[in-house]
C-alpha cells in the first residue's frame, strides 16, 4: 500500500485520496499486517520515506481495518509463511521448476543455460542463508535485482543477469 510508487500515485491527488479512504472505510481494501500491530507502525524492510509519509496521511485520515493471522504473537505464523517461501526459493535449482519458469518467462532457447545457472545461484544463496535465517524478498531483490548499495524500495534495477 505504501512502498509501491505506482499504487501511491493512485492516491497522490486529493480526489483519488478521498476515493481510497472510502474504499478503506467500506472494507473493500483491507491492509494486511505481518510484523506490525497497526498500519502506522513502520516496517522493518526497506522503504521510501516520501511514500511512507503519503501512507501516514491516509492512515491518520481514514477509518480502516487491518488483517493479521494472529493478533497475539505472530512469530510462529511468520516462520511458517517464511519457511514456505524459503523452501520454494531453494527449489529453483530443480529441473521441474526451471522448466516451468522457462515457459512462464518466455526465455529464448539460446538463453536456457544462463537462466538455469542464475536460478541455481538464487537457490544456492537461499541455502547459504539458511544457516542463519530464512531468505526474504528484500534479500533476493538486494542480491539479484537492484543496483548494489541502493535501497530496494527505490527500485534502481540493475543490469544483473535476469534481474
Amino acid at each position: 500500500m505504501f512502498n509501491n510508487e505506482i499504487i501511491v500515485n493512485d492516491y497522490d491527488d486529493q480526489e483519488s485520496r478521498e476515493s481510497l479512504k472510502l474504499l478503506l472505510a467500506q472494507r473493500v481494501i483491507v491492509p494486511y499486517l505481518v510484523f506490525e500491530d497497526s498500519p502506522d507502525q513502520k516496517p522493518a524492510f526497506d522503504l521510501r520515506e516520501s511514500l511512507w509519509n503519503a501512507w501516514m496521511d491516509i492512515v491518520h485520515d481514514s477509518d480502516l481495518a487491518c488483517v493479521k493471522l494472529d493478533w497475539g504473537d505472530q512469530n510462529d505464523d511468520f516462520k511458517r509463511l517464511s519457511g514456505i517461501f524459503h523452501n520454494y526459493i531453494q527449489t529453483l535449482s530443480t529441473n521441474c521448476v526451471q522448466n516451468i519458469l522457462l515457459v512462464i518467462f518466455k526465455i529464448p532457447k539460446d538463453m536456457f543455460p544462463a537462466f538455469r545457472k542464475r536460478l541455481h545461484e538464487v537457490s544456492e544463496y537461499a541455502f547459504r542463508l539458511a544457516d542463519t535465517r530464512l531468505v526474504t524478498r528484500n534479500d533476493l531483490y538486494r542480491e539479484f535485482v537492484v543496483t548494489d548499495g541502493t535501497n530496494v524500495a527505490d527500485g534502481y534495477y540493475s543490469k544483473k543477469p535476469f534481474a
